[in-house]
């Protein structure tokens, strides 16, 4: 079974409880640190290596756009993948060109997490909105 370190940023426990849930449903065994804001995010890069950082765009303190680009500062390797309500077209260009891995809509999350991670960790980077 692999074992994977997950860092799950986003300022609503809700989501961050129900990422969890889905991750359970994959074949690996995971160790999830939470952040609520992207401050935070950079904080636990700053002292952890993650297999995989899930990472909200909008929040308070440090959006995700900034702190992609502070994570990937620290640790170049980090790969992030960005889950988010929005699905504006620039914003998710943007997004890949800062280096994001991959990009999920929230309310796939059930239902796709699990082939999309599988994916990015494969070193595929995964921006259609199909996902596969």
């Amino acid at each position: 079974m692999i074992e994977l370190k997950i860092l799950i940023t986003d300022d609503h426990s809700s989501l961050r409880e129900g990422i969890k849930l889905s991750l359970a449903q994959g074949n690996w065994q995971t160790t999830i640190d939470e952040a609520k804001n992207g401050l935070e995010a950079v904080n636990f890069v700053k002292v952890n290596d993650y297999d995989i950082v899930l990472m909200d765009i909008s929040m308070p303190v440090m959006d995700g756009k900034e702190a992609l680009i502070k994570i990937l500062e620290i640790k170049p390797t980090t790969k992030v993948l960005v889950v988010s309500m929005h699905s504006v077209k620039s914003e998710i260009q943007l997004l890949k060109k800062n280096g994001a891995k991959g990009y999920i809509l929230k309310e796939d999350v059930s239902k796709d997490i699990i082939p999309v991670i599988n994916r990015i960790l494969n070193n595929e980077d995964v921006f259609n909105l199909t996902y596969y």
